[in-house]
């Protein structure tokens, strides 16, 4: 019997995370406000993170993959045309060379392709930036994006009734745009501006407080686990 496949986490807010989200220092026991001993990374108590689970857009890797693939290609073509010439000139054997230089060069490609592969995630986000933790991995987080210099632009697109993209991108004057997420997310459609409104909030630096003001947050996914801490927050 096969093992159903489990679905992504809806979106969610969360209080202060139990380690640091920015290089995994335990946090438990700490008053909050405080900041992190370990790197200064701040945090606050109530509800101050949003958490989104989906898959990061995989980067375009390695620059020395392009040209390779270019010389098996063209290599793949050229033995499809001179094999059989080869063969009737009775050396055969380069052909066969040939081909199991081929095979092991595309077997080796397609290898190191699904190693770089990206995983599921969660994405928690806060007002200084936001962290990626592996879904059902066992490292706390891989890495923490800090805002910066300029307010990155949040843009969210409707992929299906439970699926949508997401997009920040940070300009800075003078600089290209740099993308600090490109990613695909779980999350009903209906409650995608509420998402993409508290994410803006977050990166002004206004916080999740005044969150019930936010059209139709008091009837999306995210009051399940906001109901747990309105006493405190």
């Amino acid at each position: 019997m096969s093992k159903k496949k489990e679905l992504l986490p809806m979106p969610s807010l969360g209080g202060r995370p139990e380690h640091c989200l920015s290089c995994g220092y335990p946090l438990e026991g700490l008053p909050a406000p405080g900041a992190c001993p370990e790197c200064g990374l701040e945090f606050y108590g109530g509800l101050t993170m949003l958490q989104i689970a989906g898959v990061a857009k995989r980067g375009p890797g390695p620059a020395w993959r392009k040209p390779v693939w270019v010389v098996l290609f063209i290599g793949t073509f050229l033995w499809i045309q001179s094999a059989a010439l080869l063969w009737m000139m009775g050396v055969f054997w380069i052909s066969l060379l040939l081909f199991v230089s081929l095979v092991a060069g595309l077997t080796a490609m397609g290898v190191t392709a699904r190693q770089g592969s990206v995983g599921s995630e969660y994405f928690a986000i806060t007002c200084a930036g936001f962290g990626r933790i592996p879904v059902g991995g066992k490292a706390r987080i891989t890495e923490f994006v800090r805002w910066g210099e300029g307010t990155p632009a949040v843009r969210i697109e409707r992929v299906g009734k439970y699926w949508a993209k997401i997009r920040l991108v940070r300009k800075v004057p003078d600089a290209k745009p740099e993308v600090l997420l490109d990613a695909g997310f779980r999350c009903p459609a209906e409650d995608l501006q509420v998402v993409e409104q508290l994410i803006v909030r977050l990166i002004s630096g206004e916080g999740l407080e005044d969150r019930d003001s936010i059209p139709g947050y008091e009837k999306s996914v995210l009051m399940a686990s906001d109901v747990r801490y309105h006493q405190g927050a």
